[in-house]
């Protein structure tokens, strides 16, 4: 329980980030959003959407779709995880080793790790 409260933190309060559109994954107990991972995942991208799946599912019910970058369509509500070409606007490629990126658009949230 402590975990799943970090990471609502985590999500929702990172210090840097400014207001946006509100981000809902999970509406009437179904996901509105898929799982995005790069056309070849690593372990850890893999790993981190497995993690993100599993306590979506535990908190809301709803356990969202996961697919491929190169399967996606675009326009669909997405979370990408991991070194999608869809985090290229954020400058993601200037992460350091243990550095992270959360960010959202009026649609999409971003997940990536550095490379540490």
């Amino acid at each position: 329980m402590m975990n799943t409260f970090f990471f609502t933190l985590m999500l929702f309060l990172q210090p840097g980030c400014h207001a946006a559109k509100d981000i809902v994954l999970v509406e009437n107990g179904k996901a509105r959003h898929k799982i995005v991972l790069p056309a070849d995942a690593t372990p850890a991208e893999k790993r981190a959407a497995m993690i993100l799946k599993t306590y979506l599912g535990k908190i809301s019910g709803a356990t969202p779709a996961q697919t491929s970058e190169n399967a996606y369509n675009e326009g669909d509500a997405a979370i990408f995880i991991g070194n999608t070409g869809h985090v290229d606007t954020f400058g993601a490629d200037k992460l350091k080793g243990e550095g992270f990126l959360i960010a959202t658009d009026d649609q999409h949230l971003y997940i990536r790790g550095g490379s540490g």
